[in-house]
């Protein structure tokens, strides 16, 4: 009698091949290919079984803010304005923005010293008088509480220009209005001692200033310049 090739675990016969091998008078074999009755095969259910499953993903819910909650800040924002109490750049004048240095003179007739002491906006002396075309040094000495600068202006009419444009000034020393100015000196921080030389113009009576903003309307004196 033939033997029937053995089955290997899990696998079956066609119902192809048990025909063809009864076909052949191979009757004996015919229980072996017939499927066993206890196993049901359930298409269905083989396939949902190896397929995986997919959920899909809900969308993110969304709802509307309520009173109480905060909206989220903007991203990028908004540029803050210019501020007004600065000038633009191309406002001030390039000259303006130079170092300052106050004139000097090789030789002098006569040196005249000049304060400010506490916090008092004022000139000790307040009334300087000299000789026309005296040459003269200008030693400036600051006690003061404050920083100040000695300006000796031409014209008192020039007064009011020159403090405004003093405000943005190196030093506040407004040097594009130079033609409106005698002499000038540096800043002089308090304890600190500047010097300057000019020589004494044609008789009359001159102003001189201190054009650290805020100052100029009380800190004054007077130069009196005689034949």
């Amino acid at each position: 009698m033939a033997r029937h090739p053995e089955r290997s675990e899990g696998s079956a016969f066609s119902f192809t091949t048990c025909r063809s091998l009864a076909a052949l008078g191979m009757t004996t074999i015919v229980l072996a290919c017939t499927p066993k009755p206890d196993v049901a095969v359930d298409s269905a259910a083989l396939a949902a079984a190896s397929s995986p499953t997919v959920t899909a993903a809900a969308p993110p819910a969304t709802s509307s803010p309520s009173a109480g909650s905060k909206s989220s800040p903007p991203a990028t924002p908004a540029p803050r304005p210019a501020t007004p109490q600065q000038p633009a750049s191309s406002d001030i004048h390039p000259e303006d923005q130079g170092i300052v240095v106050a004139p000097k003179l090789a030789q002098v007739d006569t040196t005249i010293t000049l304060r400010a002491n506490g916090t008092e906006l004022i000139f000790d002396p307040a009334t300087i008088t000299l000789k026309q075309g005296t040459r003269v040094r200008v030693r400036f000495v600051n006690m003061g509480t404050f920083a100040h600068n000695f300006i000796l202006a031409r014209d008192p009419s020039d007064l009011d220009e020159l403090a405004q444009r003093a405000r943005d000034a190196s030093e506040n020393v407004p040097l594009s209005l130079r033609a409106k100015m005698i002499v000038y000196s540096n800043i002089a921080q308090p304890t600190k001692t500047v010097e300057t030389a000019f020589v004494v113009p044609a008789p009359g009576d001159y102003t001189y200033v201190c054009l650290v903003e805020g100052h100029a309307n009380t800190m004054l004196g007077k130069l009196r310049s005689i034949p």
